[in-house]
């Protein structure tokens, strides 16, 4: 996971080490920074205790640094074009996009995320290799299958660029969900912690 900072007139934040570097022209006056975000529980949402763990993360950083933050949940896909068009200093979670580095200035990265595909028992479907070392060739191996995507959200270079596979997008995880339950989509991108959140959560049977 990474915090984002939109280039013109922010600061890039070594959240690693919770110390922010200058980038040139930065927001050094405002007292707040305000970040777009999604839900994204376990990680980030509004009903979670303190707003979750990457909330946490960020306003302590920015504490540390002599700023306040400002949290404004959305769906994924407004929140990254709010920021980029900028509505907002920043957006996070994300994951990094070297597309968007023009755009944004990356922290460094921070736990979070273990992005995969979620299957129903009786889908035959399977990596072929290992995606670790080449996902190319396992994703070209799924093009029978159809995805479930979220909407704005960038996984991989490679699978962002397969114009080949089929994809559906939605504004929430919870959504993709519901589409695999029924059978719509074959396949969902999405990270293991959020997908077991919202099983017990929502999908208890």
């Amino acid at each position: 996971m990474y915090l984002a900072f939109c280039r013109a007139g922010a600061c890039s934040a070594a959240i690693a080490f919770l110390t922010f570097a200058s980038l040139g022209a930065c927001f050094v006056a405002a007292p707040t920074m305000t970040f777009a975000t999604a839900e994204r529980e376990p990680y980030i949402g509004e009903n979670l205790p303190n707003k979750g763990y990457v909330h946490e993360v960020i306003t302590e950083s920015l504490k540390r640094a002599g700023y306040g933050a400002e949290m404004c949940f959305y769906p994924f896909a407004r929140a990254m074009v709010d920021a980029e068009r900028g509505g907002k200093d920043g957006v996070a979670p994300v994951y990094f996009d070297e597309s968007l580095t023009g755009k944004f200035a990356f922290s460094d990265p921070f736990p979070g995320d273990s992005v995969g595909l979620l299957k129903r028992k009786d889908t035959k479907a399977a990596f072929e290799g290992d995606p670790r070392k080449d996902l190319a060739a396992p994703l070209n191996a799924l093009k029978a299958f159809s995805f479930g995507v979220m909407r704005g959200f960038a996984v991989a270079k490679e699978f962002d660029g397969a114009s080949y596979l089929r994809k559906a997008e939605v504004h929430a995880d919870e959504f993709n969900l519901k589409k695999l339950e029924s059978k719509r989509i074959d396949l969902v991108v999405i990270d293991k912690f959020t997908a077991a959140d919202l099983m017990v959560k929502k999908f208890p049977q």
